[in-house]
C-alpha cells in the first residue's frame, strides 16, 4: 500500500476524532434532570454543592481521577451556579480534554511513523502536553467566559426588573405579590430564574426577598442582593420603596452603561495595533516599485 494513503487515513482519523470530540466539549451539556428535580425542594444547588452527587460520571473515567479533577475545576461555583452546570459534568470534560490532548498527538505522529516519514521524538513530546494542557484548560476557560456573559445579561434584565418591582409595589401594595408579578413580565431565562426562585419560597414558606438573596450570592450578582437587602429593609419597616428602587434601578443602568462604555474603549485601543499595520503595509506595498528603481 502507498504510504501517503496511509499517512492520509491515520491523519483524517485522528482529526475527525478529535473534532468529534472537541465538538463535545465545546457544546453544551444537556440538563441534568435529577439535578432539576431535586432543585424543586431545595435539598441541592445547580452546582451540585456535593461532590459526586448528581448526574453520573462517565464509566471510563475512575473514581479517584474524577475526585481529583473536581477539586481543581478551574471554575468558581457562582459560574457552575449561573449556567446549571454540575461539578461532575465539568470535572468530566476536563478529564477528557486532557485524554484527547495527550493521545491525539501521538496517533498522528505514529501513523508518520508507520508511513515511513521520521519525526523528531521531541516535537511530539512537546506538542503532546501543549495539547493535553489546552484540552484540560479550554472547558474552564469557556465555562468561565459564558458565565462572565451571562452574569452580565441578567444584570441587564435586573435594571428592568427592578424598576418594574417599584411600580408593582406602587399599584399592589404588597412587596411579596410585587416581586413575583414583576417576575412575570418576561419569558426571557433571567426573568424565568427570578419567578422560579421566588415560586420556590412561595412553596417552602420563605420570603421571596431571602431567596433573592440566596440566589444572588449564589450566581455572583451583587445588584440582585442588594435589592433584596432594600425590598426586606421596606418590607420589615414598613417603610415606601418607590424612589428608593427607582434609585437603584437608575445605578444599575448607569453601571451597565460605564462597564459598556470601558469595553468599548478597550476594543478601539485593541485595534489601533492591527489598524496601524496594514496602514503600514499598504504604504510599503505602494512604496516598493519606487524603491525598487532606486535599487
Amino acid at each position: 500500500m502507498n504510504p501517503m494513503y496511509l499517512l492520509a487515513a491515520g491523519t483524517m482519523i485522528a482529526v475527525a476524532a478529535t473534532g468529534a470530540a472537541l465538538v463535545h466539549l465545546v457544546r453544551p451539556a444537556p440538563p441534568d434532570l435529577q439535578a432539576t428535580l431535586a432543585q424543586l425542594d431545595g435539598t441541592r444547588t445547580a452546582t451540585g454543592d456535593a461532590a459526586g452527587s448528581g448526574s453520573a460520571a462517565p464509566a471510563w473515567i475512575p473514581g479517584p481521577v474524577m475526585a481529583w479533577a473536581g477539586q481543581h475545576l478551574g471554575a468558581a461555583a457562582q459560574d457552575l451556579a449561573i449556567l446549571s452546570i454540575d461539578r461532575d459534568q465539568l470535572a468530566a470534560r476536563r478529564v477528557t480534554g486532557l485524554v484527547l490532548g495527550a493521545v491525539a498527538v501521538p496517533l498522528a505522529a505514529a501513523t508518520a511513523s508507520l508511513a515511513g516519514i521520521g519525526v523528531p521524538v521531541e516535537l511530539p513530546a512537546a506538542v503532546t502536553v501543549f495539547a493535553a494542557w489546552v484540552g484540560w484548560r479550554m472547558p474552564a476557560d469557556k465555562v468561565t467566559a459564558r458565565a462572565s456573559t451571562a452574569r452580565d445579561q441578567f444584570n441587564q434584565a435586573l435594571t428592568t426588573y427592578t424598576g418594574l418591582v417599584a411600580l408593582e409595589r406602587v399599584s399592589r401594595g404588597s412587596p411579596v405579590e410585587a416581586l413575583e408579578e414583576a417576575a412575570r413580565v418576561s419569558s426571557c431565562w433571567p426573568f424565568v430564574l427570578l419567578h422560579q426562585e421566588i415560586a420556590r419560597a412561595e412553596l417552602t414558606g420563605q420570603q421571596p426577598w431571602d431567596a433573592l438573596g440566596r440566589l444572588g450570592a449564589r450566581i455572583g450578582s451583587d445588584p440582585l442582593s442588594s435589592m433584596a437587602r432594600v425590598v426586606d429593609s421596606a418590607a420589615t419597616n414598613g417603610a415606601a420603596i418607590f424612589d428608593t428602587l427607582l434609585a437603584e434601578s437608575a445605578a444599575m443602568r448607569a453601571h451597565a452603561l460605564a462597564e459598556a462604555q470601558r469595553e468599548a474603549g478597550a476594543a478601539s485601543e485593541r485595534m489601533v495595533i492591527p489598524v496601524t499595520l496594514c496602514v503600514f503595509a499598504f504604504a510599503l506595498l505602494f512604496a516598493l516599485p519606487a524603491l525598487a528603481g532606486l535599487v
